[in-house]
């Protein structure tokens, strides 16, 4: 009774949501504003800019939509179904295999700012690593604020653990360009029935360093309310396009807590190898990793993830 007494101002924000956009969008038909443009001159120096910037941009959006990267899962607008069958060899640990679904229907009569989601894909996809003991499925709706603010999200729904778990998760992001340097800032806001509030903060520095190598540095901290200090990650990731269907990437990887002192849980390197087994839309994946966790007291735990992964739908 007590988690239906909690959903329901929870629903009750979604439907006035909803009922908020369907007016603006009549208000927006009936009363449409246009605002003057005001016409700039582009110097050789905004077009060496530019070119320079797209670039990087380019090549980041290409390497992350091939190895799936969480950023894309954030930022996917289409409706699709993805699947993926991992199995797990480790010498600490015995043998896991997984089926793992991630969908998002975006329902057009909503002017395309609402999704609806289902998503069991384990969290240590978001930092190349895989976790196959991790079986949480989440569902709920995503909702974009606004045109103008693209980078402004909204996520609701439940997830289910031992029993269902209400949770709200507000995104925003922000992208800077510093030649030959892309900065991506992302924060999140979160709250879970039962581990209470929290926050994310997430600074990506991008380069390209050729047509086919790019790095990547995540620096990210999270402070969830249950706790009385930070978790904090460090990932420096080189990614190496072979072909227009293969991909290569070698992520190092760091994580550990503030409280009661700051010490490393886990080190690990990860080769990602990557690539297309038919069209867009069938991958295979086969990711040799060394391991060194404080639980296993920094021993070597060398491991091999294999993956099939297929996309339904609209995908890039």
């Amino acid at each position: 009774m007590n988690n239906i007494n909690i959903l329901i101002p929870f629903l009750l924000l979604l439907s006035s949501m909803a009922q908020a956009e369907a007016a603006l969008s009549t208000e927006t038909n009936k009363y449409p504003l246009s605002t003057p443009k005001v016409q700039k001159k582009h110097t050789m120096l905004d077009c060496v800019h530019y070119s320079v910037s797209k670039g990087v941009i380019d090549i980041a959006k290409r390497l992350d939509s091939f190895f799936r990267d969480e950023r894309v899962e954030e930022e996917v607008k289409q409706s699709r179904v993805k699947l993926r069958t991992s199995i797990e060899f480790s010498e600490y640990e015995s043998t896991g295999f997984k089926h793992s679904l991630n969908v998002k229907l975006t329902l057009p009569q909503l002017r395309n700012k609402w999704q609806l989601f289902i998503d069991n894909l384990p969290d240590e996809l978001e930092r190349n690593t895989i976790n196959l003991d991790d079986t949480e499925t989440a569902a709920g709706l995503q909702y974009r604020l606004s045109e103008k603010l693209e980078w402004l999200t909204l996520n609701g729904g439940i997830k289910v653990k031992s029993r269902p778990v209400p949770f709200l998760k507000l995104r925003s992001k922000k992208s800077f360009d510093f030649d030959p340097w892309a900065i991506h800032g992302t924060q999140f806001l979160f709250w879970f029935e039962d581990d209470g509030f929290g926050e994310t903060s997430r600074l990506d520095l991008e380069r390209r360093l050729n047509h086919i190598l790019f790095f990547r540095a995540v620096s990210q901290a999270t402070w969830p309310e249950i706790s009385h200090g930070i978790e904090w990650e460090q990932i420096f990731s080189l990614f190496h396009r072979l072909h227009q269907r293969q991909a290569l990437g070698l992520t190092l990887f760091a994580q550990g807590p503030t409280e009661p002192s700051t010490v490393v849980e886990e080190y690990s390197a990860t080769v990602r190898y990557r690539f297309s087994v038919y069209r867009d839309w069938l991958f295979f994946e086969i990711a040799p990793e060394i391991n060194f966790s404080r639980e296993n007291n920094y021993k070597l735990n060398p491991t091999i993830h294999f993956a099939v992964e297929t996309i339904f739908g609209e995908y890039e």
